[in-house]
């Protein structure tokens, strides 16, 4: 049996970085502390890494072979000009996109 269908792509898209206070501590502790030996003592070994990880996939942080963090250059000027978290916020644009089918008998999507 042959189904009338209509494929759709569907995208998802964020404005705003619904993490940005979470990493802006992350940040402002990471680069207090100078580098990543230091701050996992400080959170006795056991820091939020994961957190880190999207920093630095995302490019905000960068962490040296010698384990020197090193903020980028956004991410000093949003420091020094006490606006981190609302450059965070902002930083966290994305899209994603899906197709899906839709079943034209029913109206419903699969």
């Amino acid at each position: 049996v042959k189904v009338p269908v209509e494929l759709w792509t569907c995208e998802v898209s964020t404005s705003h970085n619904p993490n940005a206070e979470s990493e802006a501590v992350v940040i402002e502790s990471i680069v207090s502390a100078g580098s990543l030996e230091r701050w996992s003592k400080a959170h006795n070994g056991s820091p939020p890494v994961r957190t880190l990880g999207a920093l630095v996939a995302s490019g905000l942080m960068s962490i040296s072979d010698t384990g020197e963090v090193l903020p980028s250059k956004a991410i000093s000027e949003a420091i020094e000009d006490n606006e981190l978290i609302d450059f965070l916020k902002m930083s966290g644009r994305g899209k994603t996109e899906t197709k899906v089918v839709r079943d034209l008998l029913t109206g419903r999507f699969h």
